[in-house]
């Protein structure tokens, strides 16, 4: 049986939470001060955890949720990287109603091929900036390799189900499961491996149905927030192969970070 994760809780937590706070003040109360005076000047916070209690800029909502809930008694494997970043609501669009933010929020998010040739830094390449995504695009099953175009949307549902399939240069070809639950101004994303990682397309590392990565976006007085999560359970942090080690916190923290600056470059 498959042990509670992050999915899970992200869902559920878009039913218990029906109204999202409005400030940076109220959604992360504990963020330090000059953590928070960071944000504001555009800098893009991370950290890494092994335990779910360690999660450092978890927002509020979600924090509690983690709290309360037995996963952390459940999972003595596994890591959890995250990474945070307030994004400046563009000057179109300042003066915009909040549904039409949101909808512009969702487009953006669903706009994967525009992740295509995104770059990380690579440590393998000499700690310089590399390709993460060789293809990237929407297909209509798991299995198929026929690209469909981005989705536009006119107006702001509270689920999709999209399937993503992405070559990276780390972990080859791979389809993705998206679901967005969208409430008031919240998105929640969830991107589950749908098949399994393996390093060079070869020497399996992430099982399928173990990784999520979870985006957290809303809208604040002072911008838009956005919280990004990778979890991978019941998976050591270090993979050797053949006398080879791969830090899997570390590459996930780059791919997470390589998508907060995706997203910020898109939305604007």
């Amino acid at each position: 049986m498959r042990k509670l994760t992050t999915t899970i809780l992200i869902l559920f937590v878009f039913f218990t939470f029906m109204v999202s706070a409005q400030s940076l003040e109220s959604l992360f109360p504990d963020l330090e001060e000059n953590d928070r005076q960071a944000l504001i000047e555009g800098t893009l916070l991370t950290s890494d955890t092994t335990i779910f209690n360690g999660l450092r800029y978890v927002p509020e909502m979600l924090k509690n949720l983690y709290n309360n809930s037995n996963v952390k008694n459940k999972e003595t494997n596994g890591f959890t990287v995250e990474a945070i970043a307030l994004v400046p609501i563009p000057k179109y669009l300042r003066s915009a109603s909040e549904n039409t933010i949101l909808l512009h929020l969702v487009n953006t998010l669903r706009s994967v091929s525009t992740q295509n040739g995104i770059t990380y830094i690579s440590h393998r390449k000499g700690d310089t900036p590399y390709p993460l995504f060789k293809k990237s695009y929407h297909v209509k099953v798991k299995g198929s390799f026929t690209p469909l175009d981005d989705p536009v949307l006119d107006e702001v549902p509270n689920k999709i189900t999209d399937i993503v399939y992405q070559r990276d240069t780390s972990f080859g070809g791979n389809f993705y499961q998206h679901t967005y639950m969208i409430n008031e101004n919240v998105i929640f994303l969830t991107v589950e491996n749908i098949s399994t990682l393996s390093v060079f397309g070869i020497f399996p590392a992430v099982p399928k149905n173990t990784l999520n990565i979870n985006f957290f976006v809303t809208i604040l007085d002072e911008g838009i927030i956005c919280y990004t999560q990778a979890h991978i359970s019941d998976k050591e942090p270090i993979l050797k192969i053949f006398g080879f080690e791969v830090h899997l916190p570390s590459a996930f923290q780059r791919r997470i970070t390589a998508l907060q600056e995706w997203f910020a470059d898109n939305f604007s």
